[in-house]
C-alpha cells in the first residue's frame, strides 16, 4: 500500500513541477512529494516487519542486513538526483515513482505468510512454496471452467 500511494504521489508531483508557471500546481506538488516522502518511510519501516518472515531461521539474519544494505545504496545515490532535476525537474518524481510501482507490483508475487509458521530450514522453505504453487494450480482449472 505504501509503494503504490508513493508510486502515485511522486510521479503526480513530477507531473505539476513540470508546470513551473503555476503556483497552486507548486504547492499541490510539494504537497504530493511529502506525501511521497512519508509513504516511502512507511515502506522502509515494513522492511524490517516483512522480510524476517520470508526467511528460514539460519537465514534470517543474512536477508535482512542484505535488504539494510541496498536500502543504504539507494539512501546514499537519492541526494544525487538533484542533478537530475537542474535538468529536467520532473524527472526525479516519476523515476522514483515508477520504481515505487514496480516494486508494489513485484510485493504482490510474495507469498502471504499470515497464519502460517515461519520456515526454520531451506527444507521448509521449498515446502512451502510448493505448497503454494499446487494450492494455485489445483484452483486455476475450478476457475477456467466456471
Amino acid at each position: 500500500m505504501f509503494h503504490g500511494i508513493a508510486g502515485v504521489a511522486l510521479i503526480a508531483s513530477g507531473v505539476c513541477f513540470h508546470f513551473k508557471d503555476s503556483y497552486g500546481l507548486h504547492v499541490t506538488g510539494t504537497v504530493l512529494s511529502l506525501t511521497g516522502k512519508m509513504s516511502v518511510s512507511g515502506s522502509f519501516n515494513a522492511l524490517y516487519l516483512y522480510t524476517p518472515e520470508l526467511f528460514p531461521t539460519n537465514l534470517r539474519n543474512r536477508a535482512l542486513g542484505t535488504s539494510v544494505m541496498a536500502s543504504t545504496i539507494g539512501a546514499m545515490i537519492a541526494p544525487f538526483s538533484s542533478i537530475l532535476a537542474d535538468h529536467a525537474v520532473w524527472a526525479p518524481g516519476v523515476i522514483f515513482g515508477v520504481l515505487c510501482l514496480l516494486a508494489m507490483l513485484l510485493l504482490l508475487l510474495l507469498p502471504e505468510t499470515m497464519g502460517r509458521e515461519l520456515p526454520q530450514n531451506i527444507r521448509d522453505l521449498e515446502m512451502w512454496y510448493d505448497v503454494t504453487s499446487s494450492v494455485d494450480s489445483d484452483e486455476a482449472p475450478t476457475a477456467a471452467k466456471e
